[in-house]
């Protein structure tokens, strides 16, 4: 199934600038597995295997619901739309 994936400026760094990325995947694991397929380092930068939770500075949407404390196992459909966004640092 083909996912869109988009991630905010901060995140594009590690996906050499590009926003909008297109993978196969039926669950939020797959679609992680190949985007660090893609983008090696993507998968630690965003997520913790230690806590098995997205790293807290990252907010996860699927279809433009903003969502905390996911599985990897959530299930995704065909045209399914994922973002990665991270928090801004400053005061």
């Amino acid at each position: 199934m083909s996912i869109t994936v988009y991630v905010s400026d901060r995140l594009a760094r590690r996906t050499k600038k590009s926003v909008k990325i297109t993978v196969e995947g039926t669950t939020l694991r797959d679609v992680l597995e190949a985007l660090d397929r893609k983008h090696p380092g993507f998968k630690n930068d965003i997520y913790s295997p230690s806590k098995e939770d997205f790293r807290a500075h990252i907010t996860v949407g699927i279809n433009g619901v903003a969502r905390r404390h996911l599985s990897l196992d959530v299930p995704l459909a065909d045209g399914d739309q994922i973002s990665f966004v991270a928090a801004l640092k400053g005061g």
